[in-house]
């Protein structure tokens, strides 16, 4: 597949039509991670959609804390 920005706040995906794959059981994401990079997240759910993303900060073995992320596009 590959990735359109066409506006600020959509992402436009397009698959190849040798996958024979449906669009419609995907969801993607850009998010921006305040940090150094941007994160791209794709998920293939074909029978519920995602409706909440929770980001977490590793910190070691052990540590773990609640990220404050932004989602850039959906």
């Amino acid at each position: 597949f590959s990735f359109d920005f066409l506006t600020q706040q959509r992402l436009v995906v397009a698959f190849d039509s040798e996958l024979a794959d449906d669009p419609t059981h995907w969801q993607f994401w850009q998010i921006d991670t305040t940090g150094s990079f941007t994160l791209s997240l794709a998920s293939k759910c074909e029978k519920q959609k995602i409706t909440k993303l929770l980001a977490y900060r590793l910190h070691g073995p052990e540590g773990l804390e609640s990220a404050d992320v932004t989602i850039l596009r959906y």
